[in-house]
């Protein structure tokens, strides 16, 4: 079991989950080696560090409370047929882009989060009453997706939200 510092014992409940998704999402990222031509030799002897994030060249990170966003792909989204389950919630819809892996789960789509996966299309929504109603979606989801935090790229933000993630795979 880790140790966290006295600071992150006080941390939110999904701050631990936040740390374990830069640290993997880190660890999946091209490592960054300095260029022959234009680097020191001690700079050379150092071990390449990856960039922050794939996602983005030079992300900003918006650390908001994870479990305000909800990122959407399938039936949930602006104008899918599910979508009445968020539209009674105030918030607001911005397009997005996650990585992994998209398939079906029986006729409908799932995807699983890979750092190093293909980038798709996806939409983020950010609401202050979407905590009330989480219990509801992972019902309507049922057994075959999982609610789980991953990071999506909105514009030049890496932002973190809860997706609904296919448990079969994909």
């Amino acid at each position: 079991m880790r140790r966290h510092p006295p600071a992150l014992r006080d941390a939110p409940p999904w701050f631990a989950d936040f740390l374990e998704l830069v640290r993997v999402h880190l660890a999946a990222a091209p490592a960054v080696r300095p260029r022959p031509d234009r680097a020191s030799a001690a700079v050379q002897a150092r071990p390449a560090r990856p960039p922050l994030a794939m996602l983005h060249p030079r992300p900003l990170l918006c650390p908001l409370p994870p479990e305000h966003r909800l990122i959407a792909y399938g039936t949930l989204v602006p104008g899918g047929p599910f979508h009445h389950f968020l539209a009674d919630l105030p918030g607001v819809w911005r397009p997005c882009a996650i990585r992994g892996h998209m398939g079906l789960i029986r006729i409908y789509r799932a995807f699983r989060w890979n750092p190093a996966g293909e980038e798709h299309p996806a939409w983020l929504f950010t609401s202050p009453a979407l905590p009330g109603k989480l219990a509801q979606l992972d019902r309507f989801e049922g057994k075959a997706y999982r609610r789980r935090l991953i990071p999506a790229r909105v514009g030049p933000c890496l932002v973190v939200g809860y997706v609904y993630e296919g448990r079969t795979r994909v």
